[in-house]
C-alpha cells in the first residue's frame, strides 16, 4: 500500500483547499494511506478530511519557515511520496526533502498560472516571482498546474 503525505499551509477554505480534499477522498478511495501535514491545523475545511487520514500540525509561524519542521516530520514519518499543495508550499517542500535526506518523491501543486508567467500585469515587486519559482521547484519530481 503506497503512503503518500499531503502538505499543505491550512484548510481555510478556497478552490485550492477543495480541490485537495477531493483528491485526498480520491487517493483514500483507490486505498492509499493519505497524512496530511499543515504548517497549521487551522481552517473550517480541517473537519472535511476524510475518515482515517492523519493530521500533523507543524505549527510555525509561516509555510516557509516550516522547511526545518517538515523535514524532521520526512525523516520520523517516511512517506513513499511527499504532495505539496500551493507555490510557498512547495517551496518549502524542496527544501524540506533536501535537509531530510532521504528518498522520497515530491510532486508539487501550483494553483495560480502568475506563479508560472512574467507579466507586466503584475506589479514590478512581484515580477521576479515566477521566476524564483520555476527556479526553485527544479528539484521536484512533477510539478502540477491548473489550466490557465
Amino acid at each position: 500500500m503506497a503512503q503518500l503525505a499531503v502538505f499543505i499551509p491550512n484548510f481555510e477554505g478556497g478552490g485550492a483547499e477543495r480541490m485537495t480534499l477531493n483528491l485526498i477522498a480520491g487517493f483514500v478511495q483507490r486505498g492509499i494511506t493519505v497524512d496530511v501535514v499543515v504548517v497549521r491545523a487551522t481552517g473550517r475545511l480541517m473537519d472535511q478530511l476524510p475518515p482515517g487520514v492523519r493530521r500533523h500540525a507543524l505549527n510555525t509561524p509561516r509555510t516557509l519557515q516550516s522547511a526545518p519542521a517538515l523535514a524532521r516530520w520526512l525523516r520520523e514519518h517516511r512517506p513513499e511520496t511527499l504532495m505539496a499543495v500551493m507555490d510557498a508550499a512547495s517551496l518549502a517542500a524542496v527544501w524540506a526533502r533536501t535537509l531530510a535526506r532521504i528518498p522520497l518523491r515530491l510532486v508539487t501543486v501550483l494553483h495560480n498560472a502568475r506563479w508560472m508567467q512574467a507579466s507586466v500585469a503584475i506589479p514590478f515587486g512581484q515580477r521576479w516571482l515566477p521566476v524564483c519559482t520555476r527556479g526553485m521547484l527544479w528539484p521536484a519530481d512533477a510539478i502540477l498546474t491548473n489550466g490557465a
